[in-house]
C-alpha cells in the first residue's frame, strides 16, 4: 500500500511520522502566532501613544501675552493668599490639577527657617484652552515671594503629567518678574524639583 508517497514496510512507523509532522506544524503555528501577537502589541502601543498625544493636556502658568484670552498677568499676593493663574494649552482636558509652591527668598534660594515646606492647591480640571486660578494660602511673607512650582494633572486616559518651573519676583533681578526653567513631561520621567 502507498500512502502519500510512502510505502509501508516494517521499518517505517507511519504513526511516528504523522506525530512528527504534527509537532512541526504546531511549532510553526506557535511561531507565527507569537509574531502576530508581538506585532499587534506594538500596534496597540503606537495607537495608545497617538491617542495620548491627541488628548494630552499641557498646563502652564498664565502670563500676559500667553493667549489672546489672557487678562491676568502674573501671580498676585493678597491677605496671605497667592492667586496663581494657569492655563491649559494642550489638546486635551487637564483633570485633577494639583499645584505645589515651594517658597524661596527674593534671590530664588531656600528660606533658611523652613527648608522643607510646600503649599498646595487643587483645581478639578481645565478644558482645552481653559484658564483658571489656584489659590494657595501662604501667610509667611508680606509680599509675593519667589517660588518653585510643580503642577500635576491627569489626561483623559489617567496618565499623570507634570509642569515644573521657578517664579522670580523681580526684586533681586532686573525688576521684571518671570517664570524660568519651565519643563513639561510625564510624572514618571520628570521628578518634582521640590526642595533644593
Amino acid at each position: 500500500m502507498i500512502v502519500a508517497g510512502l510505502t509501508l514496510n516494517p521499518e517505517v512507523d507511519i504513526t511516528g511520522l504523522a506525530t512528527l509532522a504534527l509537532v512541526l506544524v504546531t511549532l510553526a503555528t506557535v511561531v507565527i502566532g507569537y509574531r502576530a501577537l508581538r506585532q499587534t502589541q506594538q500596534e496597540i502601543a503606537l495607537s495608545r501613544r497617538e491617542v495620548e498625544q491627541a488628548q494630552r493636556p499641557v498646563v502652564l502658568p498664565r502670563r500676559e501675552g500667553t493667549s489672546a484670552r489672557s487678562n491676568v498677568t502674573e501671580p498676585v499676593y493678597s491677605d496671605g493668599m497667592i492667586s496663581l493663574p494657569i492655563m491649559n494649552v494642550g489638546a486635551g482636558p487637564a483633570l485633577d490639577v494639583f499645584a505645589k509652591l515651594y517658597p524661596r527668598d527674593d534671590h530664588g534660594r531656600e528660606l533658611p527657617d523652613m527648608p522643607d515646606v510646600w503649599y498646595a492647591a487643587t483645581l478639578v480640571g481645565l478644558g482645552v484652552g481653559g484658564t483658571g486660578e489656584v489659590y494657595v494660602y501662604l501667610n509667611i511673607v508680606d509680599h509675593l515671594p519667589c517660588f518653585k512650582l510643580t503642577i500635576d494633572y491627569d489626561d483623559v486616559a489617567g496618565k499623570r503629567w507634570r509642569t515644573t518651573g521657578m517664579y522670580l519676583n523681580g526684586v533681586a533681578i532686573d525688576g521684571a518678574s518671570r517664570y524660568t526653567r519651565l519643563v513639561v513631561g510625564s510624572v514618571a520621567e520628570l521628578p518634582d524639583p521640590g526642595i533644593g
